[in-house]
C-alpha cells in the first residue's frame, strides 16, 4: 500500500465536520487544477481513454485533494463505505450459473429473471400465465431464478470495493473486485453471456420480452469501476481485452437483437435507460462520436416524455409514480452528464412548449424536500432500509433521488437542490450509501463563487480515481 494511505483514520466523522473550516480551500483551486492538468497532459493518448465516464472529474479532483490533506477524516460516510468493503471481502462471488432454473436457450450462462410485478393466476390450476399487478413486488419469484438479485449485489459490491481501492490503494480491495469482475463477465464456466434475452420473463407468456433490457442499466453503472481497476497490478491485459469484448458484444446485442430493437421504440423510462446504456458503453469504448450521436438523437426520445409542467405522464400514471419518475430522471440526467462531455448540453435544452429536464427535476422537488407538498398520489417511503411486505406496494427509496439533485446542482447551483439533498441525506443517514453517489458532481453551497463551490460541499463522499489521475 502507498505510504500516503497507511493508517488512515476510520472514525465516522461528525455531521458538523461536513462544514468545518478545513474543508474550505486551504489550497487554491488553481493549484489543484494545475496539478490535475499536468497529470492529464502527461499521459498518452491511449491513457486518456481512462478518464471518467459517468463520474464527475471535478469531484475526483476535490476528493483526491481532500483525502490527501485530511487523510479521510473529513469525508462523510467514509467509515461506512470501508465497513461495507471489508464485509464484501469475505463474500463469495455470485454468478448466473448458480441458479436452478435453465433458460430456454439451454445455457445457465444466459441471464434469467422473472418479472417482479407478475403473480400466479389463482383461477388456473398451474397459475399460468402469471398476471400483472403494477407496483406489487412478488419476492417469491426469486425461488425460480436469483439472477436479478445476484446482478444487483455483484455490481454494488464492485462499485464499493473499487471505491475503497482507489481511496486506500489497498490491493486487497482491487483483488476482490477483480475476482468479482472475472466471475461475472469473463470466466467461461461462470460468466453472464452478453445479452438480456431472458430478463423479466413472465411464466406462461412466452419468451423474449423487451422489458428486461432495463436491467442492463445496473451493468453500465460499474463502467468507471472497471476502468479504475487498470491502476492495479492484479488487472491484466487479458482482463481489459475481455471486458472490452464483453461490452462490445452487449452493445451490439442492444442495437441488433429483436429484443433490443423493440426496446429502442419505447417512450418512457425504458427508452431513457436504453439510450443511457448505449451512450455509457460507447463512452467506455472510446467512441465519442457515437456518444454524441446518441445524445443528440435522444432529444427526440426524452423531451416528448416531459409535460410542460415538468411531470412525466407515463410515469405518474403508475402505482409507484415517484419511484418511476426518479428512475427515469436518473437515466435522463445521466445522459445529460454524458452529453456535457461531448459538447451537448441537454440540461439547457428546452422545447418551444417549455419541456426540459430541469423542469422535470423541479417537479419532484416538493416530494423530496422537507415540508413539501408532493403532487403525486400517496406512495410509501422506505424507512431505514426495511423491505415492503410481500404483496404490498414497494416503498420509494430516498437515496435514489440524490444523484439527480447532485447533477442538477452542478449545472444550476441553486438552494432548492441543496435543501432537498440535505433532507434526503437525513433519511438515509444510517444506511450505506451506494458508492456511485460519491462520484457525482459536488453539491454546492450558495452563494459561493464557482471556484469556491468546487471544494465546498454539504454532501460529500469518497474518491473514485481513474488510472490517468494517479499521482
Amino acid at each position: 500500500m502507498n505510504a500516503d494511505f497507511q493508517n488512515e483514520p476510520r472514525d465516522e466523522p461528525r455531521d458538523e465536520q461536513m462544514n468545518r473550516s478545513h474543508i474550505n480551500p486551504v489550497r487554491t483551486i488553481s493549484t489543484i487544477w494545475m496539478s490535475w492538468m499536468a497529470t492529464v497532459m502527461s499521459v498518452t493518448a491511449s491513457a486518456s481513454s481512462r478518464e471518467p465516464i459517468l463520474c464527475s472529474g471535478e469531484t475526483l479532483i476535490r476528493d483526491r485533494a481532500l483525502f490527501k490533506t485530511q487523510r479521510g477524516e473529513a469525508i462523510p460516510g467514509f467509515t461506512r463505505m470501508l465497513q461495507s468493503a471489508d464485509f464484501f471481502l469475505t463474500q463469495a462471488a455470485l454468478t448466473v450459473t448458480s441458479k436452478s432454473m435453465i433458460p430456454l436457450s439451454g445455457s445457465k450462462n444466459d441471464y434469467l429473471s422473472i418479472s417482479m410485478y407478475h403473480w400466479p393466476d389463482p383461477s388456473k390450476a398451474e397459475g399460468l400465465p402469471w398476471l400483472y399487478h403494477d407496483g406489487q413486488v412478488n419476492r417469491e419469484r426469486m425461488k425460480l431464478s436469483q439472477d436479478s438479485d445476484s446482478l444487483g449485489q455483484t455490481m454494488s459490491r464492485i462499485r464499493v470495493l473499487s471505491t475503497a481501492y482507489t481511496i486506500t490503494q489497498d490491493e486487497r480491495y482491487a483483488k476482490k473486485t477483480i475476482e468479482l469482475v472475472r466471475a461475472w463477465f469473463l470466466e467461461p464456466k461462470m460468466r453472464m453471456n452478453p445479452n438480456l434475452n431472458f430478463a423479466q420473463m413472465i411464466p406462461g407468456a412466452g419468451p423474449f420480452k423487451s422489458y428486461g433490457v432495463i436491467e442492463g442499466v445496473t451493468l453500465v453503472q460499474t463502467l468507471d469501476s472497471l476502468r479504475f481497476l487498470e491502476a492495479s497490478p492484479e488487472w491484466t491485459a487479458a482482463d481489459s481485452q475481455g471486458i472490452r469484448k464483453w461490452m462490445t458484444d452487449y452493445r451490439d446485442w442492444l442495437k441488433n437483437s429483436p429484443v433490443g430493437k423493440v426496446e429502442a421504440t419505447t417512450l418512457n423510462n425504458h427508452k431513457s435507460g436504453y439510450d443511457y446504456q448505449l451512450a455509457s458503453i460507447e463512452s467506455y469504448l472510446g467512441n465519442q462520436d457515437a456518444v454524441r450521436r446518441i445524445v443528440e438523437a435522444s432529444k427526440a426520445d426524452l423531451f416528448p416524455q416531459i409535460a410542460s409542467d415538468g411531470s412525466l405522464p407515463q410515469e405518474i400514471a403508475r402505482t409507484r409514480p415517484l419511484h418511476y419518475t426518479v428512475y427515469n430522471l436518473n437515466a435522463m440526467t445521466g445522459l445529460a452528464e454524458l452529453g456535457k462531455k461531448v459538447g451537448i448540453n441537454l440540461w439547457q435544452y428546452e422545447t418551444a412548449d417549455h419541456r426540459s429536464i430541469k423542469r422535470a427535476v423541479d417537479y419532484i422537488l416538493p416530494c423530496v424536500t422537507a415540508g413539501g407538498s408532493c403532487p403525486f398520489k400517496s406512495e410509501p417511503v422506505q424507512q431505514n432500509g426495511a423491505q415492503s411486505p410481500q404483496g404490498g406496494v414497494e416503498a420509494f427509496q430516498p437515496q435514489n433521488a440524490l444523484q439527480i439533485l447532485l447533477r442538477a446542482d452542478s449545472e444550476f447551483s441553486g438552494h432548492p437542490y441543496v435543501a432537498a439533498a440535505a433532507n434526503l441525506q437525513s433519511k438515509v443517514k444510517e444506511q450505506p450509501i451506494d458508492a456511485q453517489i460519491w462520484c457525482e458532481p459536488p453539491l454546492y453551497t450558495a452563494p459561493a463563487s464557482r471556484s469556491e463551490r468546487s471544494i465546498r460541499r454539504s454532501f460529500s463522499g469518497p474518491l473514485l480515481l481513474p488510472a490517468a489521475m494517479t499521482s
